[in-house]
């Protein structure tokens, strides 16, 4: 077993501890990074697998959406990229305390300025301390998960009727930020998949998949990581399926896989 650790300080004093070691999914002998980030009085981790492979990033941000992960370690083998995942007490927010206040956030809001403010307002408070630690926080995942990425390929859970790609459909609620959507009847609406890259939807169109395409120009700037991906001209895919779907969203995998390999080729 191989060990490094890391301390550093930087503003309102976060830090970093980081080690690795491997990990075993079934015998897969898998080399596992952890990095503790120090956030006001809260201790988040950032879990890495190393399944090797050229600049894929599975990543899971909510901590209370466990069936995508589960789904993932029983798709995913080597040469796969990294599988990410973010773990932390409190479900789906992230709340920490700082100067005696206590804030929260979604960790999918805070890729740019405009989402940190609204998500740390949405949720609690704001303020210039509380979003700059945020700000460390969301710089470190980027520089250590997305540097070199080629894809990000997000693993998300909903909860049933509460979100859909029915939303995204012409006079619903998100119907700005989508350009395309197709939705297959046999399809649960809730089991979908979300997409900045035009190929890449119509490869998964054509495999009869719920799919919707990302308008870049219209889309909402709530700072989450479609939004990110979408400045910075990084593919993204959300594979977005509901709490105990787990078959369903392996096989949304499996599929993505398939459609990448087409891609590649």
């Amino acid at each position: 077993m191989r060990r490094r650790m890391f301390l550093g300080f930087l503003g309102l004093g976060w830090f970093i501890i980081s080690c690795s070691s491997y990990g075993d999914w079934k015998n897969r002998q898998v080399q596992k990074d952890v990095k503790t980030y120090r956030l006001g009085n809260k201790k988040i981790k950032i879990i890495k697998y190393d399944l090797e492979g050229p600049g894929v990033v599975w990543f899971n941000m909510h901590d209370d959406e466990n069936t995508s992960v589960r789904a993932a370690k029983k798709t995913l083998r080597k040469g796969d990229g990294i599988l990410a995942e973010l773990k932390h007490p409190g479900g789906r927010n992230i709340r920490f305390r700082l100067r005696g206040e206590t804030y929260a956030f979604d960790p999918n809001r805070i890729y740019t300025p405009a989402g940190r403010k609204a998500t740390l307002e949405k949720f609690g408070r704001y303020s210039p301390q509380a979003d700059s630690l945020v700000a460390g926080f969301s710089a470190l995942i980027t520089d250590s998960l997305l540097q070199g990425a080629k894809i990000v390929i997000a693993l998300h859970n909903n909860t049933r009727g509460k979100y859909s790609i029915l939303r995204y459909l012409p006079g619903e609620m998100y119907e700005k930020d989508a350009s395309k959507v197709f939705v297959h009847p046999a399809m649960d609406p809730d089991d979908f998949f979300y997409v900045t890259d035009s190929l890449i939807f119509e490869k998964l169109k054509e495999r009869n998949q719920n799919v919707l395409l990302q308008n870049n120009d219209s889309v909402t700037d709530d700072g989450s990581l479609s939004v990110y991906c979408g400045k910075k001209g990084i593919p993204y895919v959300n594979i977005e399926a509901q709490r105990g779907h787990k078959r369903v969203q392996m096989q949304m995998i499996e599929t993505l896989k398939e459609v990448l390999r087409e891609i590649k080729e």
